[in-house]
């Protein structure tokens, strides 16, 4: 149902119930002589659009007038107006009518917009009233924010009015007067801290409340803590707090325990002038040692050289550009240098490097040019330090040796050459030699006689020694030979028994007694060290005492590497003669009383040491020998 049909149909029900009372007496004075139905009409015409337009109300109070008007018409007959007039009546009643109907109306109309406009407020009053709920909520969530944050801050924080009375102060500031907050409200400041500090603090608040101007980063010390033993610095911050038209109102002062910063400023300029002091020694003592050196920064820039670096290259004191020292440098060797600088600047690790420097007379000198980083508590690069040691000097002498040593090594290898081809050579005239004389022994032996027959003895003895001797000569030449690097390990055991078989003969005629202990495995070649232990051993058996022989061959670990004994009962050999007897063609006894060329044991010191072993004899004379040598593992 439309708007506009609900309207109509409520002032159409609101006339005819305005209409109903006229109707009513109009029927009841319509059978009276002098009921005049023009009028009866006109009123109820009127009412009836008074209603409709003004609603029930004007309608119902239209009404009301209208019943004495029409009962004086019905009854009054003469008294009513003379006839002339009952139009303009008519015409005035109307007239009143609409009047009525329109302020009526109005009067509606105002109370509809009163109501409506009282509606509107009351909804934007509540919504105000929201608005202002939410926010009081959250000024109230803030101030209490801000409660916790004045109650917890870590320095102490007060407010002072104008005589210097306490407002607010939180638990940092109350604790350091030793008195609760609610001690300090209202309470003077003299009242509260001791009069010593009072007597400092109080004219400088008072100053800023004349001058209105702040007084910051002033510092401040008790006297000495009892509790603690130790005297506390403090940091006041005072401000004027300010009305909104620039009145001071008060102080806001912030204070603050700076003890432990001021004892560690004071622990930082002692460490400072410990490093200062300890600097000035290092630069003192770098100045005083040959070598240049040199202190750089993180990034390789040069920040320091000692007095060798001036006096040396000749530049200006102080000047440490790059561009100095790398015009320094032979060029050849710079890129090898710069190469090597910034890998270590870039790995943080030293290096050492030999390179020429050339120096004010502009010769090039050779220098050994260490750096070595430093770093700070953290682990972090700091600087680099770095000397140059001029080994000019050396580095020839070591290349003139290096030199020496080609042609020693070339002479000596011809030299070699020529004693194994000698003693090869040898070999046939020599064993030509002790055939021919054993053959002149045995077919015309006893024919001689006399010297003849002596003589023909020394010269096949002699022949027999001859070859002896160069058969040693020519072993001794082999392990020169012995260079080569060994990768499989033997068993020392298997080689000290081939070298006994080889010696089984003489072992028996000796009546020897050997024993042995567990033997490793060793990094050398099976027959060298067959040789080592065939030479030992039969040289044991030689210098035999009275007694029987009795050998002990062990092994034990020691450090990185292998230590072998053979151990005997024989003659010992004499203190002074220890070392001598590894010597070639070295001999303690003749060749009438012992046997032998001289050259076993120099043979077993040249193959121990080709292995990076070492050889040695602990012996007394009587009592036996011991012979250790080391094998590396």
């Amino acid at each position: 149902m439309s708007s506009r049909f609900r309207e109509c149909l409520l002032r159409y029900t609101a006339s005819l119930a305005a209409l109903a009372i006229p109707m009513a007496i109009t029927a009841a004075l319509k059978s009276h002589p002098t009921f005049n139905p023009v009028i009866s009409a006109s009123f109820l015409l009127t009412i009836s659009a008074v209603s409709w337009w003004a609603g029930t109300g004007a309608g119902i109070l239209l009404s009301c007038l209208t019943v004495p008007a029409l009962t004086a018409a019905a009854t009054g007959g003469k008294n009513w107006l003379p006839p002339h007039v009952e139009p303009v009546a008519i015409l005035i009643f109307c007239f009143i009518s609409f009047l009525v109907g329109r302020v009526a109306s109005t009067r509606k109309r105002i109370e509809e917009v009163l109501r409506t406009a009282n509606s509107d407020l009351e909804a934007k009053v509540r919504e105000r009233t929201a608005e202002l709920q939410n926010a009081n909520a959250a000024v109230q969530h803030r101030l209490a924010e801000l409660e916790t944050l004045y109650a917890q801050l870590p320095v102490g924080l007060c407010f002072l009015d104008t005589n210097l009375r306490f407002l607010r102060i939180n638990e940092k500031l109350a604790a350091i007067n030793h008195a609760p907050v609610a001690g300090h409200l209202h309470r003077h400041l003299r009242e509260m801290i001791s009069a010593g500090i009072s007597d400092i603090v109080e004219p400088w608040y008072r100053r800023v409340l004349e001058t209105g101007k702040p007084v910051l980063n002033f510092e401040l010390s008790d006297p000495t803590d009892e509790e603690t033993d130790q005297q506390r610095t403090w940091l006041i911050d005072c401000s004027p707090v300010r009305a909104a038209d620039g009145r001071v109102l008060g102080l806001q002062v912030i204070c603050q325990d700076i003890t432990e910063r001021k004892h560690s400023e004071q622990l930082l300029l002692q460490a400072n002038a410990e490093l200062a002091r300890r600097e000035n020694e290092l630069r003192t003592l770098a100045n005083a040692i040959p070598q240049i050196c040199w202190i750089s920064n993180a990034d390789g820039s040069v920040a320091w050289y000692n007095d060798r670096w001036y006096e040396y290259t000749g530049a200006p004191a102080g000047d440490t550009g790059r561009e100095h020292w790398e015009a320094r440098i032979d060029p050849e060797s710079l890129p090898a240098l710069m190469d090597r600088w910034k890998r270590s600047l870039r790995e943080g690790q030293g290096f050492e490097l030999e390179i020429p420097i050339r120096g004010r007379d502009g010769r090039f000198r050779w220098f050994l040019t260490r750096t070595v980083p430093i770093h700070n508590e953290a682990g972090e690069l700091r600087q680099w330090f770095g000397t140059s040691t001029d080994v000019d000097e050396i580095k020839r002498s070591r290349e003139a040796l290096l030199l020496r040593e080609r042609e020693l090594q070339h002479a000596n290898s011809d030299l070699q050459q020529f004693a194994y081809s000698a003693s090869h050579d040898l070999q046939e005239p020599i064993r030509t030699i002790a055939v021919y004389a054993q053959l002149l022994e045995r077919r015309y032996g006893e024919q001689f006689e006399g010297d003849a027959k002596e003589f023909l003895t020394f010269v096949c003895a002699s022949a027999r020694r001859m070859e002896t001797l160069v058969h040693d000569l020519l072993q001794y030449v082999q392990t020169t030979h012995l260079g080569e690097s060994v990768t499989e390990r033997v068993e020392a055991a298997d080689a000290l028994r081939d070298a006994l078989a080889n010696l089984s003969t003489y072992l028996e005629e000796t009546r020897a007694e050997v024993s042995v202990d567990a033997l490793p495995a060793l990094r050398v070649r099976r027959s060298h060290l067959q040789q080592v232990f065939q030479n030992l051993v039969g040289n044991a058996l030689k210098y035999r005492g009275t007694d029987p022989p009795k050998l002990h061959i062990s092994a034990r670990r020691q450090n990185e590497e292998w230590l072998v004994s053979v151990q005997d009962n024989g003659i010992g050999i004499d203190a002074t003669y220890q070392q001598q007897i590894f010597g070639i063609f070295k001999r303690l006894h003749t060749a009438d009383k012992y046997s032998g060329t001289g050259i076993g044991l120099a043979i077993c010191q040249r193959v121990i040491e080709r292995y990076g072993g070492r050889i040695w004899v602990e012996s007394e004379v009587g009592k036996g020998s011991t012979f250790f040598f080391t094998i590396p593992d």
